[in-house]
């Protein structure tokens, strides 16, 4: 069901964010059992990368900025070069992580209404 895939941590963002827009239409809307289930074990994995992946994007945040009250980093113009390099950098290397195996034929999603950037971003793991 999941093999190891490396993968850039930009586009292990874009899946995590791709598998909220699923798991909330499949909340309003409904799916099969079995396609909950691939995409639960699928949005674990990411979830595990993703928590590391974020713990180390707020350490370069804070890093080169300054927190504010309401929780932002205001990166002041003297470090805007090196914090865009430094997270540039950070988004573009590759980390292993378990992905779909096995490609989910559209079929499988029946009905469920998902936005356009979902099937943009999920489209390695759909078979027509």
């Amino acid at each position: 069901m999941l093999e190891n895939k490396k993968m850039k941590v930009i586009d292990i963002q874009a899946l995590g964010l791709a598998l909220m827009s699923f798991n909330k239409a499949a909340e309003e809307q409904g799916v099969s059992a079995k396609l909950g289930y691939k995409m639960a074990r699928f949005a674990d994995e990411i979830a595990k990368v993703s928590a590391t992946i974020d713990k180390q994007r707020q350490t370069i945040f804070t890093k080169y900025g300054n927190e504010k009250e309401d929780g932002r980093v205001d990166i002041p113009k003297k470090n805007v070069e090196k914090f865009n390099k430094e997270i540039t950098d950070f988004l573009n290397q590759e980390d292993s992580i378990r992905v779909l195996s096995d490609k989910i034929k559209i079929d499988e999603f029946g009905d469920t209404k998902l936005p356009p950037s979902f099937m943009n971003v999920f489209k390695d793991y759909i078979e027509e």
